[in-house]
């Protein structure tokens, strides 16, 4: 690739649809289109939703069924996944439920696929404090140890389904429509130097790394998938995504307004609480209830990596995430107890964007 000429480096946002404080899951679907649609006029390439269940302040968990909305309301910005847990589904259903979608949407369907969603009692990534709470994942989604080990295996057999190749040792060959000759765009999304990152290296697929989640481990991964890099049929180099967590505001007060409620909201989140679990706080609720010692060390890190702040600054962290990272592209998070904050995020983020791009220090 030419280092003359800069390459822009396409922006995506990134959706976990928040309920707000006050707010139901019905109002935050809506609101979650509607930025899609603000996302899709500011220049944003992919709209990609992620899974999340069980939590109060997050009703992203229904990807596949919510999917068709956001291509509905939409005209050419990708919608996708980022990603889909493959534990939590039967191959065949991801494959026709995708292959609907490719088929209905072409050139505009993403399936990340993932693995987390997990079952061992407790690891590095789901320490004890969260134990109960997967332990309940893994019990209604039907989970099994090592049920995503495989992860290549698991990738084989789905593009099986699309190319209309499968074969049962059994059954003999058969197809399963609509996935076949379904072309969604596949990509594989970790946080660690683990399975994901080599699966999606060594079968030539791009790899999204989850920064916002797991800043601790995104280098590490990142050179773990180029490591295990080998040319496919559609990928000749090395391709990545990094996430960011994202707020830009028209000024650096208003984008520190915008944040508020952030830390107590992820806080809730990992501490794994249950029916004590909150919405995305309000500026006002935030204000009354500051992060006690016990909350701050367990969003630390999300703070600390949080881009927050005016479009020119930040806009020029992200250029600087992206050249530490060597990311191919950027996928924005961006997460407001107000709608109208995340939709201004947004837009003032890509517009600050293009300037930053235009700069000789970002060429590739």
């Amino acid at each position: 690739m030419s280092t003359t000429q800069a390459r822009p480096t396409p922006l995506n946002a990134l959706d976990v649809i928040t309920i707000p404080e006050g707010g139901d899951a019905a109002g935050a679907i809506t609101a979650s289109t509607v930025a899609a649609g603000h996302a899709e006029r500011a220049g944003y390439r992919r709209y990609l939703l992620t899974e999340h269940h069980l939590n109060a302040g997050v009703a992203g968990g229904p990807i596949p069924t919510l999917l068709p909305l956001f291509a509905e309301r939409t005209e050419r910005i990708r919608v996708g996944t980022a990603a889909t847990l493959l534990g939590n589904y039967r191959l065949v259903q991801v494959a026709e439920t995708f292959g609907a979608l490719a088929a209905l949407y072409p050139d505009r369907i993403d399936l990340g696929l993932g693995r987390s969603g997990a079952v061992p009692a407790s690891t590095p990534e789901f320490p004890q404090h969260l134990t109960a709470k997967f332990q309940l994942q893994r019990r209604l989604f039907g989970r099994t140890d090592g049920d995503t080990t495989d992860l290549a295996a698991l990738i084989a057999e789905l593009r099986d389904f699309f190319a209309g190749t499968s074969v049962d040792a059994e059954a003999g060959p058969f197809v399963a429509p609509p996935a076949t000759a379904a072309t969604p765009q596949l990509w594989v999304h970790g946080t660690s130097a683990g399975i994901s990152a080599r699966v999606a290296g060594a079968l030539g697929l791009p790899f999204g790394s989850n920064y916002h989640t797991s800043p601790r481990t995104t280098l590490d991964a990142i050179a773990e998938y180029r490591a295990a890099f080998r040319p496919s049929a559609t990928l000749a180099a090395p391709y990545v995504m990094v996430s960011a967590d994202v707020i830009v505001g028209d000024t650096d007060a208003a984008a520190q307004r915008a944040a508020k409620g952030y830390g107590n909201w992820v806080a809730s989140i990992r501490a794994g609480r249950g029916q004590g679990a909150i919405p995305y706080p309000s500026t006002e609720w935030a204000d009354a209830h500051p992060l006690d010692d016990d909350d701050f060390e367990l969003v630390a890190d999300r703070l600390a990596t949080r881009i927050v702040g005016a479009p020119e600054p930040a806009a020029a962290a992200l250029a600087e995430l992206a050249t530490k990272t060597g990311a191919d592209e950027l996928l924005i998070a961006v997460e407001t107890h107000d709608a109208s904050d995340r939709v201004a995020a947004l837009e003032l983020l890509a517009e600050a964007w293009r300037s930053v791009e235009a700069s000789p220090s970002l060429s590739r």
